[in-house]
């Protein structure tokens, strides 16, 4: 189908599952594909079925490092939602990011207790950290670069990002804390 378009095609870390999303016409949906038995499994479906500009950039996917959970991360009325499947229960639980004009990546931690994101908010574009246990999230950097791309490193010791700066380090300062963050 010429209308179709995938994207997000993400692999779990056991490589026992891929999931990815298909969009026609602003209509999404996302797919999983449980690679040792060949049976694709549509999970979920949103959006809207539009004449206009489709933005292609939601849902998001990332798994949890167990690969027992999919997370996706829409958009819904202005709102952003992560929607965690459990695998082996075939059931969404939800919790909502606040506050943001777009989000535009993310990826867990080495123990699967947070979730790193690029978001923008302001009209700026920084990274930011969010704990799931208590929903909330830390923002990470605060200036008018782009920072993009954000992983864990180093056991999640230590954080790697993509950005427009004009060095190859920054200092940050936050929570009395003083140090050099590598970038």
């Amino acid at each position: 189908n010429l209308k179709r378009k995938y994207s997000e095609f993400q692999i779990s870390p056991d490589s026992r599952y891929a999931a990815f999303v298909t969009n026609e016409t602003g209509k999404y949906k996302v797919w999983l594909h449980d690679m040792q038995s060949g049976k694709i499994k549509k999970i979920y479906t949103g959006g809207y079925k539009l004449d206009e500009k489709i933005d292609y950039s939601y849902p998001l996917l990332t798994w949890h490092p167990t690969g027992r959970i999919m997370t996706m991360l829409i958009e819904k009325q202005g709102l952003f939602w992560l929607y965690f499947y459990n695998i082996e229960d075939k059931e969404f639980t939800d919790q909502n990011l606040f506050g943001f004009e777009k989000i535009l990546d993310i990826s867990y931690s080495n123990d699967g207790r947070s979730i790193l994101f690029s978001g923008v908010k302001k009209g700026q574009n920084d990274i930011f950290m969010f704990t799931i246990s208590s929903g909330n999230y830390e923002q990470i950097t605060n200036d008018t670069y782009d920072d993009l791309n954000p992983r864990f490193l180093h056991n999640s010791n230590r954080i790697i990002f993509s950005s427009n700066r004009p060095g190859d380090t920054m200092v940050w300062q936050g929570k009395g804390k003083t140090g050099k963050m590598e970038k």
